[in-house]
C-alpha cells in the first residue's frame, strides 16, 4: 500500500497489549477488522494462562493425568513443542512452574 493510499486502522485490546488492524479504506475494512478481534478472543479465551476457564489452565490443573483437549489446542501444543526441537529447547512451552516461581 502506498504512504498517499487511504487507509482504516482499528485498535483493540487483546493479550495484556494493544493489538491494530491496519488496512485499506474499502467497504469491507470494519467486518474484516471485527473478525481479527473476534479471532483474537476466542484465542486469548483458549490459550490465556491469566483466565481460569481457559482451555490451557484446564490442562495445567490436569498436569500428570490424562485430559481431552481441543484440536485448535493439539495443533498448537504439537506445533510448540516441534518449535521446542528445533531450536533445542531456546523456545520452551513447558515453562510454567518456572514462570510461577519467577512470580
Amino acid at each position: 500500500m502506498r504512504s498517499r493510499d487511504a487507509h482504516r486502522r482499528r485498535d483493540f485490546r487483546a493479550m495484556g497489549t494493544t493489538v491494530t488492524v491496519l488496512g485499506p479504506d474499502v467497504p469491507v475494512f470494519e467486518h474484516a477488522a471485527r473478525r481479527v478481534s473476534e479471532t483474537f478472543t476466542v484465542e486469548e479465551d483458549r490459550f490465556s494462562r491469566f483466565r481460569t476457564t481457559s482451555e490451557l489452565c484446564r490442562v495445567n490443573a490436569a498436569a500428570g493425568s490424562w485430559t481431552t483437549i481441543s484440536e485448535p489446542f493439539a495443533q498448537l501444543l504439537a506445533f510448540s513443542l516441534d518449535q521446542a526441537g528445533r531450536t533445542r529447547g531456546l523456545f520452551d512451552p513447558t515453562v510454567l512452574r518456572a514462570v510461577h516461581a519467577a512470580g
